[in-house]
């Protein structure tokens, strides 16, 4: 799984330079005081299924999560003008972003199947704003 992590990195890098900071998820947006650069991305890789092809080989199931996190007090009610409001609302284009950058994308060298999104959910907070995009993807693991 470590070279899906780390074509993931890469890709980050190379199509979304304004996340200032990318993990594993080790529970950092559950600090009192985060200690990450914001906006932030946190990965965490799960195989959720795996299927054997023979005795050393398998074919896994992975679902790849991205927390998104900004250190967001934005003002996005109706009364809030426009300008500022749009401003405080921009966090939906680095999502979108995000979701073009990676719906559908696979790096290319045939180790693991395309990326396909399987939700969008918005973690209740009072202190950050955190939105968790999970992923599935597959490959094939030889031993």
């Amino acid at each position: 799984m470590k070279f899906i992590y780390e074509a993931i990195l890469a890709r980050i890098a190379d199509q979304l330079p304004e996340i200032k900071y990318v993990d594993l998820d080790k529970g950092q947006f559950e600090q009192e005081r985060p200690s990450v650069s914001f906006p932030a991305c946190l990965i965490s890789l799960q195989v959720s299924n795996t299927q054997e092809n023979n005795r050393t080989n398998l074919h896994k199931q992975l679902m790849v999560s991205f927390r998104i996190g900004w250190d967001f007090s934005g003002n996005t009610s109706s009364i809030t003008p426009e300008a500022a409001r749009l401003d405080s609302l921009a966090y939906f284009d680095l999502i979108e972003k995000l979701e073009t950058a990676f719906q559908g994308w696979d790096d290319g060298t045939r180790r693991f199947n395309y990326f396909s999104q399987m939700a969008l959910r918005e973690e209740r907070r009072p202190d950050i704003k955190v939105i968790s995009i999970p992923w599935k993807t597959s490959y094939h693991d030889q031993k």
